[in-house]
Formats: structure tokens, sequence, C-alpha cells
């Protein structure tokens, strides 16, 4: 829950459940809380409020342990393709232990924390819900649906970044910086993190595609920054073209579908052209060259009809060198992009 008004519900949320006799807690909130490091997890739930989990979770959690425990060899995860297929690489022996051991710690997680039998047929989340509701307490949730439903049952909820804020305003020493890098580089999304915190991940991964490059690709960062994505978008392709040609190729490409899929049909060209032209000045800032290729690199498998044409991006690249105060501003957008007059 990025969003402002979200975030103050979820503060007064946590608040709710200090003063009260604690809060439920969600499996999803329990697997977040252990891929912190120990210290922050420590420090979070010695400074947390009272917390209850459904028994439910508890199973589930067994569940999943034993699942993990008995990964074979063959075993892989799936994923759908660009083009409609189903890709399933095969699990690393790495992979394998990686996943075992986020199993365990999760596992230990769950058997710290009060577990309550929920009376009727639900399924995990729906029995954290239904007992958040019977026992008039908040929920800790990090599964956005599912808060959005428990808050529609009138359940007040949280997530782990609303409870690190109000925990910290108390005086907890948490460094809340660190913590949501650290949840950005697990793939956590929607995050309240500043450029600078993107920059660092993105850096420690010798930007790769990644976390920050998925944050990047969802349309809620950019509606998030109406006011702001330009310069935010900048100094993101700043960095990554000081990093290497590479590093901009690949972060456009993600920047380019979260930004069109934040705008309507109708302004998702001007969009696409305005991204791409600050990639471009992005390269013109750094005094470095524009990636060869770079053009047809972004903008293979896009919708041609939102598609600048070279006139209109060549303009576009001037009129940004101009704002800035270039001098000879078309020669310099002309020398960014040679060939395409």
């Amino acid at each position: 829950d990025p969003s402002p008004g979200l975030r103050s519900n979820g503060e007064r949320a946590v608040i709710t459940a200090f003063d009260g006799s604690g809060c439920v807690v969600d499996l999803s909130s329990l697997y977040l809380l252990s891929l912190l490091d120990e210290d922050d997890q420590l420090r979070l739930r010695s400074a947390a409020p009272p917390l209850v989990v459904a028994r439910a979770a508890v199973d589930d959690m067994v569940h999943t342990r034993d699942l993990m425990r008995t990964l074979a060899m063959a075993s892989y995860t799936a994923s759908l393709t660009s083009d409609g297929r189903i890709d399933r690489p095969t699990l690393s022996a790495g992979e394998a232990a990686l996943l075992r051991e986020r199993a365990n710690d999760l596992e230990r997680l769950v058997n710290s924390v009060q577990s309550i039998v929920v009376s009727g047929s639900f399924d995990t989340g729906s029995s954290a819900v239904e007992l958040a509701s019977s026992r008039a307490l908040p929920l800790w949730c990090d599964d956005t649906a599912l808060r959005q439903s428990a808050r529609g049952r009138g359940v007040p909820s949280f997530d782990i970044i609303d409870l690190v804020t109000v925990v910290r305003n108390r005086g907890a020493r948490l460094a809340d910086s660190g913590i949501r890098r650290r949840l950005l580089a697990e793939y956590v999304v929607d995050l309240p993190v500043t450029v600078s915190e993107m920059v660092r991940v993105a850096a420690e991964g010798a930007w790769k595609p990644g976390p920050v490059h998925t944050t990047l690709a969802r349309s809620e960062w950019w509606v998030l920054r109406s006011n702001t994505w330009s310069d935010d978008w900048c100094q993101i392709a700043r960095k990554a073209r000081r990093h290497s040609a590479e590093a901009l190729v690949s972060i456009t490409r993600a920047a380019l579908v979260g930004a069109v899929g934040a705008m309507s049909s109708g302004l998702a060209g001007q969009r696409f052209q305005a991204v791409l032209t600050l990639a471009l000045v992005a390269c013109f800032d750094e005094q470095l060259p524009v990636p060869v290729h770079f053009l047809a690199d972004v903008e293979a498998g896009a919708n041609p009809a939102i598609v600048p044409t070279a006139i209109f991006l060549l303009s576009s690249v001037a009129t940004e060198l101009r704002c800035r105060g270039v001098p000879d501003s078309d020669a310099e957008a002309i020398q960014l992009l040679p060939g395409l007059l």
C-alpha cells in the first residue's frame, strides 16, 4: 500500500495493536520478517505488539517445509514467456538448498508465535482474517489482496513497512532504509523506496536484470511519482549508463513497460517517447556514447503504434537539452542519435 492515505490507515492499525491486545499475523508477514537480517528481526520482534497466528498457517508451514525437504534434482520453476510458452528451468542444487533454508527460517518464526484454532472451513489467508475479526484484533498482513479483503470486513490491517515506521517512531533502533533495501532485493514490490535505495540494490547486483527492473516494470512505481518520475528516472538512467551500456539497455526496457502501463492508451506514445528521451539525455549527462543499437534493443517487442518516429525523437531530445540550457541543442541531439536523419 504505497499511497499516503493507505499508509496512514496502516500506521493507525499498528497503533491500535499496541494500544490493545496485540494483533493477528499472516504467514506472508512472517515470511517477509524471515527475509530480514537477524538483528532487524530481533529488534522488530522485541518492539512489536504481541502476535498470534491462525492454526491453519502452522499447518501450511509444515506442508511447505515437507515439500522443500523432498525437492528432487528434477524439480523446476515454471514461468510464462512473452510468446506464450511455458519455461521450466530446473532448480540448481544451490537454489534447492536456499528454498529449504527459507522454509526452515519461516518454520522457526511460525513456531515462536502462539497459534489459535479457527472454527470453520477456511484457507490459510481467510483463517487469519476470520481470527482477527472474531477477536477484534488488527491484522499484520503483507498480501495486498488479503489486506483489502480484511478491510472490507472492517478489520484494521497493516504491512511490514507500517510496522517499521511506527516502531521506529516509538524509539526503536531500526534502520528502515536498510530494511527496505533488503526487501527490495528479495523482489518485494510496491515498497516506498527512494531512488538512492534502488540504485544501491541495482549496483549490488551489477545492474543485471533483477528486483529493481521488476519494480520499474510495474505501473505503480510511475503512478505514485506522477510529479517526480522524470527526475527519478533520469537519475536511475544516469547511474545505469555510468555502469555500462548493457545496464542502460536493460533498465530502459523495464522502465518502458511500467511507464507505458501507467498511462491511458491515448498517452502511451507520449510517455514512451519521454522515457526514451531521458535515457538518451542521461548519456549526454554522463558524457558517454549512446549504446550501439540502443533504439532497436529497447524498442524490440513494443507496440509499433507508440514507438516515436526518428524526427519526433530527435526533436524531443533537442527540446530536453534546450530546457537544460545546452548550447546548440539541435546539433547535440544529432550527435546522440547519428544516422537517424
